[in-house]
């Protein structure tokens, strides 16, 4: 059984070969992210460390992912919208500040 949301970002990204080599790591240790950890994996989760590479990868094959759907499950990520105002309105809210602002 393969775990969400590792399972569907590895898939859209190109399986587990791409993933692997993106990363610098085994292809098993790609899988393992799918795995439940009695299995020895992650749950269906990414360590911290790959989750940045894998948005960077995902904008460089032209499929960006939501940081949400790498981060969540599918469930986790229906009760956030379930009780957060719509997207549209916290895009109107959001601050004019430049990154590098936010960084200093």
């Amino acid at each position: 059984m393969h775990l969400e949301p590792a399972a569907s970002v590895i898939k859209e990204l190109g399986g587990a070969p791409v993933v692997a080599k993106h990363l610098g790591v085994n292809p098993t240790t790609v899988r393992r992210f799918q795995y439940p950890k009695d299995r020895s994996g992650t749950g269906g989760f990414f360590p911290n460390e790959y989750i940045f590479p894998l948005l960077m990868l995902s904008v460089q094959i032209g499929k960006p992912i939501d940081l949400a759907r790498m981060v969540l499950t599918p469930e986790q990520r229906s009760s956030l919208c379930s009780v957060l105002p719509s997207s549209s309105s916290q895009t109107e809210n959001a601050s004019p500040r430049k990154s590098s602002e936010v960084t200093q």
